[in-house]
């Protein structure tokens, strides 16, 4: 079971005083430099689990908010996963301390189904679904996350020990404009190490949960740690490991000011979703750039994050440039070379783009599109639908085809139809011109905003069970 931690304020027993090497807790002046980020916002929500960093998190920032007049809104989201007896607790831990605090707090349940390959993993995941809902249903622009130095060092030594390359070794970023299911994630403490933050803590006589799983061998990053003790005899410190992620995230940045450039001069996109790009230019680049670019364009062309292994980002980039004619998949992407020209489109596959039918007045369809329809639009004979070409009503004849472009292309491509009469619509947002149909007002469909590159985009090998 978790333990309750309230520890007295330090300094009070004049038999045991402090001595030069105890943590400093963090002075007022740290906490205003490192929540300062935060002023360019006014709605967030902070990730809090009632550990000793994420408390720390919670009670600094109601400091600083009520300090320096902050004026904007908050709320705290804690999550009871459910994989041990004491989840409950934490969850109702983290409750009650909002309101003594006077902040909202909404508790998220997720109900695994087990057994569970990666636990620690599959947790992960599920609290950031269960963020992205709540943010939307809140209108938070930012998740604000307790990560500290020694969450930063375990992650590079994670990864170092997989094989990451330059995007993983750069580690996690202070600011993560586009995370886990498109969320923005703020890191302030980054730079601090928790022992900075337990001391804070201590010195105000703040009571947090000791997860007692943090201390199981079970678990890779508490292996970590202790590899971290004996490496930081040798001189391997974390302030070492930490000047090299640094490294690591500056030659990240430099590669995607390339790889923007890259998508800007030689990839074309077409508005019904498909892209390319002339092979030889593919070719040209430098092998980290075109992995880079594969492994982003994935995510563009699917509308949805994905991390292919390494090695089959390896193996595709091969056949792409070791092959004048070829057609293969990965990730949800069809990938063709026809002459010359390297065509990429979303699969329709095993989980084909569903069917919206009838469609609501406005939505998101695949992930990869907004639509707005007006209320004079419905009244066309029928209910309107939204669904990719393959799986509507309408015939190869009836389409003016791009020219230049495969028409298998064009599968997945986003068509609107009238159910009952399976009537084709054609209207001037349409991304697949009808040779002949009905000119509807009132339809707006538009391609999502790109995304810009960021993070790490594949993962070295399988992930290991917890």
């Amino acid at each position: 079971m978790p333990r309750l931690l309230c520890c007295p304020k330090r300094g009070m027993s004049a038999a045991v005083p402090n001595v030069p090497n105890d943590p400093a807790p963090l002075s007022l002046v740290d906490c205003d430099r490192l929540f300062s980020p935060l002023d360019s916002f006014s709605n967030v929500a902070l990730a809090v689990s009632g550990g000793v960093d994420s408390v720390a998190l919670l009670v600094l920032f109601n400091e600083w908010r009520h300090r320096t007049g902050w004026a904007g809104r908050a709320a705290v989201y804690t999550v009871d996963h459910g994989l041990r007896a004491g989840s409950a607790a934490d969850a109702d831990f983290v409750a009650k301390l909002c309101r003594d605090l006077g902040i909202k707090c909404r508790s998220l349940s997720w109900q695994p189904t087990l057994p569970l390959a990666n636990v620690q993993q599959e947790a992960r995941l599920a609290r950031y679904r269960l963020f992205a809902d709540a943010a939307v249903s809140d209108g938070a622009e930012c998740i604000v996350l307790a990560h500290h130095r020694d969450d930063q060092v375990e992650t590079f030594l994670d990864r170092l020990g997989r094989g990451s390359g330059v995007y993983g070794l750069a580690g996690m970023a202070l600011d993560e404009p586009n995370g886990p299911e498109g969320l923005r994630l703020i890191r302030p403490f980054l730079m601090i190490p928790k022992s900075a933050l337990d001391a804070s803590m201590r010195k105000r006589s703040q009571a947090w949960r000791e997860d007692p799983t943090n201390s199981s061998a079970v678990y890779k990053r508490n292996r970590l740690r202790k590899i971290l003790e004996l490496l930081s005899a040798e001189g391997v410190d974390a302030a070492r490991i930490l000047s090299t992620a640094t490294h690591m995230r500056r030659t990240r940045q430099a590669l995607d000011h390339f790889l923007v450039r890259f998508l800007t001069e030689h990839v074309h996109e077409h508005d019904a979703g498909p892209v390319k790009l002339e092979r030889g230019a593919y070719t040209a680049q430098p092998e980290e750039l075109r992995l880079r670019f594969l492994a982003h364009i994935i995510t563009r062309v699917t509308g949805r994050p994905a991390n292919p292994q390494l090695v089959k980002l390896q193996n595709l980039d091969a056949c792409l440039k070791n092959n004048p004619v070829c057609q293969t998949t990965l990730a949800g992407c069809v990938f063709s070379i026809k002459a010359d020209a390297l065509f990429i489109w979303r699969e329709m596959g095993r989980t084909p783009p569903a069917v919206l039918c009838p469609a609501a007045h406005e939505g998101v369809w695949d992930c990869r599109y907004s639509y707005t329809i007006a209320e004079g639009a419905s009244g066309l004979g029928g209910k309107i639908a939204i669904g990719p070409y393959a799986s509507s009503p309408a015939n190869s004849s009836d389409l003016s085809w791009p020219h230049g472009w495969p028409k298998s292309a064009f599968a997945s491509a986003p068509v609107v139809w009238t159910q009952g009469d399976d009537q084709l619509l054609s209207y001037p947002s349409a991304v697949l011109p009808v040779k002949a149909g009905s000119q509807v007002e009132g339809i707006l469909l538009e391609r999502l905003k790109s995304m810009c590159p960021s993070g790490s985009n594949h993962v070295d090998e399988e992930d290991e069970p917890a």
